[in-house]
């Protein structure tokens, strides 16, 4: 799943709660999720918050697609 987040200009603190939640629950049915497009402050709260390390940060779709498509899919069931 890719967020984009490129209209944004302001985050508040429950934010990155969501984005730490939706990603937790992507790991854990198989998928993956990654932002893209953070600008400026929205961009400094993922390093400041240090979620940069557990979501996939990346400035453009194109860059952001990138390792979506290695990772394998969820098996369904």
């Amino acid at each position: 799943m890719v967020l984009d987040l490129s209209g944004l200009t302001f985050i508040d603190s429950a934010g990155p709660g969501m984005v730490a939640t939706c990603s937790g629950t992507m790991d854990k049915t198989g998928g993956q999720f990654v932002v893209v497009g953070a600008p400026g402050k929205v961009h400094q709260m993922f390093k400041v918050t240090r979620l940069n390390q557990a979501v996939g940060v990346y400035q453009d779709l194109e860059a952001a697609c990138k390792p979506l498509s290695a990772h394998p899919a969820a098996p369904e069931g």
